[in-house]
């Protein structure tokens, strides 16, 4: 068994609490044994910083097959391949070429067309794996490939708000399943609503075949995990740790300052940060 994200786990809308849940999700995941997940433009909302010390620190591996970013450590990978009961998987990743705006992208970072990246590595990837799967987010991406490269590909699985949308696919079977140039195109569910079951039919001496596609709802009726919910309050409660610890820093920076200013320089900036209209 594979367990698999194609993207979009942190938010894209930032909060007090941002860093700290991207922190739980990591971990959750972790706990929770997966073996891959597909970066997005979203996991870059806190920062290449941050996605970069993330995937210094957790056990999977983050993946994106069109990502270029500059500087001596690659920090994600193009593809991996994984073997499953005596099957090769190989398991690529892209995102849409506008995933980072340009106006916020962090330096050293591009994004190739996915059919270029994807191209150019599919030659070598099909030598090592019996049955090869594309994680995308957002199903926008799915009109960058083109026909020569997705036939390539046994299985497309895309995630995020846009994934509903359906691009060129044919519709076929369940809500969450299409086609693209007969390859299957599986949808999972944004904000870990569902999770997403489907079994390969693997020949090595021909095309693997989509067996099952379901998926099980995550209501209220799933039971909580203690193991995740000790994760949580755990990150909360480090992040709190971590939080009083910067403004006491600050604050002692901010009166080691004040005692080198005279008591008139003092009063004066004291009485202007008084003073000030609020915004």
């Amino acid at each position: 068994m594979l367990l698999l994200d194609a993207g979009g786990v942190l938010s894209d809308k930032k909060d007090s609490l941002s860093e700290a849940k991207a922190n739980i999700s990591f971990a959750a995941m972790e706990e929770m044994g997966y073996d891959a997940m597909n970066l997005s433009g979203q996991e870059f909302s806190l920062g290449e910083n941050f996605i970069r010390n993330a995937a210094g620190r957790i056990k999977f591996p983050f993946i994106s097959s069109n990502l270029v970013s500059e500087g001596p450590h690659q920090w994600f990978r193009k593809y991996i391949i994984k073997e499953v009961g005596g099957v090769r998987v190989a398991i690529l990743g892209i995102m849409p070429t506008d995933a980072l705006p340009l106006i916020s992208r962090p330096a050293g970072i591009n994004i190739l067309p996915p059919s270029d990246a994807l191209r150019k590595l599919l030659p070598t990837v099909k030598k090592q794996a019996d049955a090869i799967i594309l994680l995308s987010h957002a199903n926008v991406a799915m009109p960058e490939i083109e026909d020569d490269v997705m036939a390539q590909i046994d299985v497309v699985i895309t995630s995020g708000d846009g994934a509903s949308e359906t691009h060129d696919c044919d519709a076929e079977g369940s809500e969450s399943q299409g086609t693209l140039h007969n390859t299957p195109v599986l949808k999972a569910e944004s904000k870990g609503l569902s999770l997403g079951i489907a079994t390969l039919d693997i020949n090595k001496k021909a095309k693997p075949v989509l067996a099952e596609n379901s998926s099980i709802t995550l209501d209220q009726s799933v039971h909580g995990d203690e193991n995740i919910l000790r994760i949580a309050e755990n990150k909360l409660e480090a992040y709190e740790t971590e939080k009083k610890r910067r403004e006491a820093e600050k604050l002692q920076k901010e009166l080691q300052k004040g005692l080198k200013l005279s008591p008139e320089e003092f009063f004066k900036q004291y009485n202007q940060k008084t003073n000030s209209p609020k915004s």
